[in-house]
């Protein structure tokens, strides 16, 4: 497991012994005892109870985290599980959005055609150098005559 996970862990190791015993009793000791176990001790967050959870500069793994903790077993009722729900498909479909734009199959494609494109122009841009052929031979054919002496 990385580090970053380990962190993630122990922000949702600190966050979830700090409620109230009632909704903790609600999540399964089997959970609580692997996020126990996999968390990083040694780091140190330092979370007010105070302020909400967004405002905690908390990682995104551990937000993702506590948001499948809530939908499982602390929502209340359906209605507001189905809000969740709701509000994971969403979030679902804007990075899928995301990573279907960054990684499209046509613009990957496109931006090739583009460099080479480019590089042909630039190709056409260096002119050739053009050796006019006759000359040399000429010259081959003339130093040939004036060593066989030949008019």
């Amino acid at each position: 497991m990385d580090k970053e996970t380990k962190e993630a862990y122990q922000e949702v190791y600190i966050i979830l012994n700090s409620i109230k015993l009632e909704c903790r009793s609600k999540i399964p000791k089997n959970l609580m005892k692997f996020i126990d176990e996999n968390r990083q001790k040694e780091y140190l967050k330092e979370i007010d109870i105070s302020k909400d959870l967004k405002d905690q500069n908390l990682k995104e793994k551990t937000i993702s985290i506590l948001a499948i903790i809530y939908y499982y077993y602390l929502t209340k009722d359906e209605k507001e599980k189905k809000e969740l729900y709701e509000t994971f498909c969403i979030n679902d479909q804007k990075i899928e959005k995301e990573i279907k734009e960054k990684y499209d199959i046509e613009k990957i494609f496109d931006k090739r055609k583009e460099k080479n494109n480019l590089d042909i122009e630039k190709t056409n841009e260096v002119s050739l150098t053009k050796y006019n052929d006759e000359k040399i031979f000429k010259k081959i054919i003339n130093k040939l005559k004036k060593i066989l002496k030949i008019n």
